[in-house]
């Protein structure tokens, strides 16, 4: 891979798990590897996969970033000070996240927008809205609701209350 240090900007990537890496993420890399040098924040589980580190190699990633697996509390002040670590060594003039509300873009977010004011972010979805919104709205939050029930007897006596507002969605 080659070096960070060049005349193109630098965009960081955080292209979430490894499959929606191969979804979208490594089409971005191929579309932005002429203009950019490109820098892989990824899980740790994306080491070793030998695919992955072929597809980065050959498209010519500039870097990939590495992100340790801890134990859930550890795992914050970890993450805190290594995205802050590779805001401020990268000073990348983009951020492309594949969303927001993992907790690793949250670190990015945040150090990107404080430690260089202004950095846009563009966030792209994998997903894709169900045809049937509407009944799978209603069958989602009737598990929640039989869930909720289970583990709280209390609201037990309510289910009939709770049955005709998921019908009247």
């Amino acid at each position: 891979m080659s070096s960070h240090k060049s005349d193109r900007p630098v965009i960081l990537m955080q292209p979430g798990p490894l499959h929606l890496f191969w979804t979208t993420g490594v089409f971005y890399i191929w579309a932005l590897k002429k203009r950019f040098n490109l820098v892989l924040v990824v899980p740790e589980v994306y080491k070793g996969n030998t695919l992955f580190e072929k597809i980065t190699s050959l498209q010519e990633v500039s870097r990939v970033e590495f992100l340790p697996e801890h134990k859930k509390f550890l795992r914050h002040f970890v993450w805190a000070k290594r995205f802050k670590d590779i805001i401020l060594e990268f000073e990348p003039i983009k951020l492309l996240l594949h969303n927001e509300s993992y907790v690793e873009n949250q670190y990015l977010l945040y150090f990107a927008n404080n430690l260089i004011p202004n950095v846009p972010c563009f966030i792209y979805q994998n997903g894709k809205m169900t045809f049937y919104w509407k009944e799978d709205f209603i069958a989602r939050n009737a598990t929640r609701l039989e869930l909720l029930l289970v583990k709280l007897p209390i609201f037990s006596h309510n289910i009939w209350i709770a049955r005709r507002i998921i019908k009247l969605m």
